[in-house]
């Protein structure tokens, strides 16, 4: 941080947020229609990741790990995993012919 422009350039991401905010409101203009499924820890991210996923998505599913922070794939792993699974299996059956 103590070389010239390097502050500046870190910071610089947030003089973005406003472009970056009109951009994500025209891309979901319309709601995605792929599942998604979205987690957040709740001593990090909580319902937030949930919260914004149904809002870009028709079917969005998850919500918050208890006992869990931000790393939620190290620190759950296993939950992760069974969700993944079971994300999967139902993806796979509402794609199968009937």
């Amino acid at each position: 941080m103590r070389q010239p422009g390097n502050l500046r350039a870190s910071l610089n991401l947030y003089g973005y947020i406003p472009q970056m905010a009109e951009q994500t409101k025209e891309l979901t203009a319309a709601k995605l229609g792929v599942p998604m499924m979205a987690w957040g820890g709740r001593a990090s991210f909580g319902s937030h990741c949930v919260e914004s996923a149904k809002a870009i998505a028709h079917d969005a599913r998850g919500g918050v790990i208890e006992q869990c922070g931000h790393w939620v794939f190290r620190e759950r792993t296993d939950f992760i995993c069974a969700e993944l699974a079971r994300f999967w299996d139902d993806a796979a059956s509402a794609a199968a012919p009937t």
